[in-house]
């Protein structure tokens, strides 16, 4: 690789970025819309995010946001707000402004190699296994992004503008319009900048596709609105639907933000790797997490020097996951960026734009471009799974194990590529036992209450004798016979006695039958004669398990006005 040599430029000033009106981010209950809340509150609907539930609305300029989301909370269809705090300073963990951390010099004054970023942590042998692959897309959420550099411009693949409030807002814009940070040039290049043309510098995993999403934001780094905000969230959710396998994100704040955690999640729940850098802020806010690198499902990244020591500026804590070079690293610029340095070039070769950047912002698409390769040569692998074999295979450094510092320690992409082709998913844990079947039943069971007649449904006309027999719902079945008959109430010795018939049945339980006798005309004549007649009605039933029971209901009549 040629050697660097330091470029100075005079540039005019960049012109600040339009300012934005002052947003809110709002979450409504089931049911609600967002038109009807924003004419409650005299607010726009800027965007909605309908995967996560989220929508943006606008002040009127003059109109700060935070009134306007102390008024929302108290309206009972928001679910939730969220309005960034002024000064709390989300914003691109981009190179720390220090004069140590930018000069433009030359690497080979100390023997270092240029592309030590890669070496140090055994790129060489993983690209042995694998280059990449263009389907395999990595998005890098960033400020911008030099479409016409020679290391890139053949290499993002998919474009796409999530910087609302900007004339490019929604399209595949993404180059630098004024007020950029130069950020996403850089940070894309680590991902996979174009490789072995023998110009500019090398990528991670740079065979695989880019996705470039430009967002908003300003060179202070400092953004204090809802709309940035909003901006990387849109950027998560656009990768997520659109193909994305790996997500780079070299920013964050040190306050979580609830739609921000819902893009992540989502993200995460369709398969996507997330990828973030731990910050800058060990030296002046030391120990704070940055989101979204302390979500859970994204892999925080702490940032390295050319000798394996932590950055001064890393962010320490818990939520770090592994380290990777992150200190005075080379890569892709825009031309007009205020640190690019030049190759000298052959003669007639396009001139690649690069500079040297220190943050987490740089170790992030380090650690995204490993991921890629990962998924290259094992897609199948989930994103804890990435993660897992990522923090087991990295070098150990600092304090033994994981650690706040370096946590599992820096990437090793050579063992990390061997780690994922090796990889064989534990077997599911067997189901658990079957419950021992019940105990047979050693006792009798309680005799259940056979069929009945139902009260007062015994009816007699001139010509038929009816009764209604019903199962009670607690049995099975019930089967039996209903036996009828009339007698003569008489003082006399030998009274007269007909037999009325027998019918038989079998109902179900809970199931009635009306069970009927036609009295023959012979039965009719002999019992008009009587004064006074007692007819009786037997059921003789049983049940499913064999229990038995006899039922009698009896009725007495004159037959002479009963019966014709």
């Amino acid at each position: 690789m040629a050697a660097l040599a330091a470029m100075t430029t005079t540039l005019a000033a960049v012109p600040a970025a339009a300012a934005r009106p002052p947003s809110v981010l709002v979450k409504l209950h089931r049911g609600e819309t967002a038109a009807a809340v924003a004419a409650r509150h005299h607010l726009t609907v800027l965007r909605r995010f309908p995967q996560i539930g989220w929508v943006e609305l606008g002040a009127r300029r003059g109109h700060g946001a935070r009134a306007a989301a102390s008024a929302l909370r108290a309206d009972a269809a928001v679910r939730a707000t969220d309005a960034v705090v002024p000064g709390e300073g989300i914003g691109f963990h981009f190179t720390p402004r220090d004069p140590v951390f930018n000069q433009q010099v030359t690497y080979n004054d100390d023997g270092t190699q240029v592309a030590w970023h890669f070496v140090k942590p055994n790129f060489p042998v993983a690209w042995d296994v694998s280059t990449g692959r263009a389907d395999v897309r990595v998005a890098v959420i960033g400020s911008e992004f030099d479409t016409d550099n020679p290391d890139l411009k053949e290499k993002l693949l998919e474009r796409y503008n999530a910087a609302s409030g900007t004339a490019g807002y929604h399209t595949g814009s993404v180059k630098a319009t004024g007020g950029e940070t130069f950020h996403g040039s850089h940070t894309s290049g680590l991902v996979g900048a174009r490789t072995d043309n023998g110009i500019g510098v090398a990528g991670a995993c740079f065979d695989c596709g880019i996705m470039a999403i430009k967002i908003g934001g300003a060179p202070s780094g400092n953004f204090v609105d809802a709309s940035f905000l909003g901006d990387v969230t849109e950027g998560i959710l656009y990768a997520a639907d659109h193909g994305a396998s790996v997500i780079s994100m070299s920013l964050g704040g040190p306050r979580p933000h609830a739609p921000l955690q819902d893009a992540v999640n989502y993200a995460s729940g369709k398969g996507v790797v997330l990828v973030a850098s731990a910050g800058n802020s060990q030296q002046s806010n030391p120990g704070v997490p940055n989101y979204p690198a302390a979500y859970d499902h994204v892999i925080g990244v702490g940032a390295t020097d050319k000798d394996d020591n932590i950055a001064e500026f890393s962010t320490n804590g818990a939520f770090v996951d592994v380290a990777a070079p992150g200190k005075r690293v080379l890569s892709t610029t825009d031309p007009n960026d205020p640190q690019v340095l030049g190759f000298f070039e052959p003669a007639g070769q396009p001139q690649a734009a690069v500079g040297i950047k220190s943050g987490t912002s740089m170790a992030a698409p380090i650690a995204a471009g490993l991921a890629g390769l990962m998924r290259t040569i094992r897609p199948d692998l989930t994103p804890d799974e990435v993660e897992s074999l990522m923090k087991k295979t990295a070098r150990d450094l600092g304090a033994g194990g994981q650690d706040n510092v370096y946590g599992a320690g820096r990437i090793d992409a050579g063992a990390a590529m061997q780690a994922a082709k090796a990889y064989v998913r534990p077997a599911p844990p067997p189901p658990p036992p079957a419950p021992p079947a019940p105990a047979p039943v050693t006792t009798p069971p309680p005799d259940l209450v056979g069929p009945s007649l139902t009260g007062g449904n015994l009816r007699i006309d001139a010509n038929a004798l009816a009764v209604t027999v019903a199962c009670p719902a607690g049995e099975v079945a019930c089967t039996g016979e209903v036996v009828a008959s009339a007698q003569r109430l008489s003082t006399a010795a030998a009274a007269s006695r007909v037999a009325l018939g027998t019918r038989s049945f079998s109902l179900k339980g809970g199931q009635s039958k009306r069970v009927r006798f036609t009295l023959s005309k012979k039965a009719r004549k002999a019992m008009r004669k009587w004064r006074r007649a007692r007819l009786t009605v037997t059921v003789k039933a049983s049940d499913s398990l064999g229990n038995r029971q006899v039922t009698r209901t009896r009725k007495t009549i004159r037959p002479k006005s009963a019966l014709r």
